[in-house]
């Protein structure tokens, strides 16, 4: 089988999907023009197909290449054909192409959200979106496959509310299941890979840089050196001839002693937990390490550390990887349970910006609805059963192994999406 999920125009004479397939689909996939079958080239969307950390997940991100000139159509559409199954299919064509009036991008920084499941933490996300605003972010986008009622609140808020800020959300569906096989016990993470592909073709010539973190991770520049992220990126893309890809930083593990847990919490306490912050040593480069992208250079994605760029595909520019000093920024990532305990100690880069983060927040988020924190503690349970579970199984998608009572809760509290995949 493969499942189809976008299909884009990167250039006036090549097209690309993005898909998944099994490992062992040897099939062919072809676009359809005029009665003539072109085939597509496919490579693998990430690091490696299959990746020796994880060998048990075989349904793969790939990226099907095909050269199709383009035509007169303002909506572009393609047929695409399956050795497999003999079946058709119409696709619509996303243009990602640099517009012809193209002067500057509409944001500076974005920021890509992986596909969310399960996910109820609406103070973690609260707390995500007041720091990355703080590092002068303009642009999310949020990639929702289940969430909570009060997530769907927090980003309707954000979205309608938060002035010089764009919420984006879109819709990322598990694969459809055929009778009793379930795909996505083979898929890692419901194709997050494929998910932050999508995202940063759609931030082409929108969004200058796109950082991709987790909701609990905070890219922590050293202020009192460079000023503010924004200045950082540009200040090393200047000096290396515009010719940057990738923004690698170190990982750290960190902590607050101090966590909301109440909404009454959040307009108490505000950002003065941060005041206190603890973090450990750095780890190894490609160890949690997270980047930021210039979305129009990048081909391929891997969340850890830098891949292929469109040199030698659409340009003969030779676009490189930035690995960033510790001291000049890090990774901070907040986590709940680490496989990596490392000692913390006391750190003072939050001090600086605190006022700025408690006025912030407050103006943000004093008329949010109210939202519904008997049910967040259930949910919690819950979800967080879930969540051990899901580890223990390596990150596989065992939903019916690992749902239990929890699918209870879900039905009621959560919200889904419809598929938004294509099968041949």
């Amino acid at each position: 089988m493969f499942y189809i999920r976008s299909a884009y125009r990167v250039s006036d004479e090549e097209i690309r999907i993005n898909f998944a397939r099994h490992l062992k689909n040897t099939h062919t996939l072809y676009l359809l023009e005029n009665g003539e079958q072109k085939k597509f080239s496919v490579e693998c969307g990430t690091n490696e197909c299959p990746s020796i950390w994880t060998p048990k997940f075989t349904i793969l991100p790939w990226i099907g290449r095909v050269q199709h000139k383009i035509g007169n159509d303002t909506n572009e559409e393609i047929t695409i054909f399956s050795s497999r199954t003999n079946a058709k299919q119409i696709l619509p064509v996303v243009d990602i192409r640099k517009p012809n009036n193209f002067t500057d991008y509409k944001d500076k920084l974005g920021v890509c959200i992986q596909p969310a499941y399960n996910y109820y933490k609406y103070f973690e996300l609260i707390q995500f979106f007041e720091t990355w605003i703080q590092n002068g972010a303009t642009k999310f986008y949020f990639y929702k496959t289940l969430i909570s009622k009060d997530i769907q609140l927090v980003l309707d808020h954000y979205k309608k509310n938060v002035e010089g800020v764009k919420i984006e959300i879109i819709e990322w569906s598990p694969l459809p299941k055929n009778g009793t096989y379930d795909p996505n016990r083979h898929a890692k993470r419901f194709l997050a890979n494929p998910a932050m592909l999508d995202c940063l073709y759609r931030a082409r010539y929108h969004q200058k840089y796109i950082a991709q973190t987790d909701l609990d991770e905070i890219i922590a520049i050293n202020n009192k050196k460079h000023g503010t992220l924004i200045k950082f990126l540009e200040k090393v893309s200047e000096n290396n001839k515009n010719q940057i890809s990738t923004f690698s930083f170190l990982a750290r593990n960190a902590k607050l002693d101090r966590k909301w847990k109440s909404f009454d919490d959040i307009m108490r306490i505000k950002f003065n937990n941060f005041e206190n912050a603890k973090i450990s040593a750095k780890f190894k480069r490609g160890i949690f390490s997270k980047l930021i992208f210039r979305p129009d250079y990048i081909y391929n994605f891997f969340a850890h550390h830098h891949l292929d760029t469109e040199t030698g595909k659409l340009t003969n520019i030779k676009y490189q990887g930035y690995n960033v000093s510790i001291t000049d920024g890090a990774l901070h990532h907040f986590r709940e349970r680490s496989k990596k305990q490392r000692v913390l100690h006391p750190t003072n880069h939050y001090k600086y910006m605190i006022n700025s983060l408690n006025h912030n927040l407050i103006h943000h988020i004093s008329n949010i609805s109210r939202l519904n924190e008997t049910k967040y503690l259930q949910i919690k349970k819950g979800a967080d059963a879930f969540s051990r579970c899901m580890d223990y199984m390596n990150f596989s998608n065992t939903v019916n192994k690992c749902g239990g009572k929890f699918s209870v809760i879900r039905n009621k509290n959560f919200l889904s999406v419809n598929n938004t995949w294509i099968s041949l």
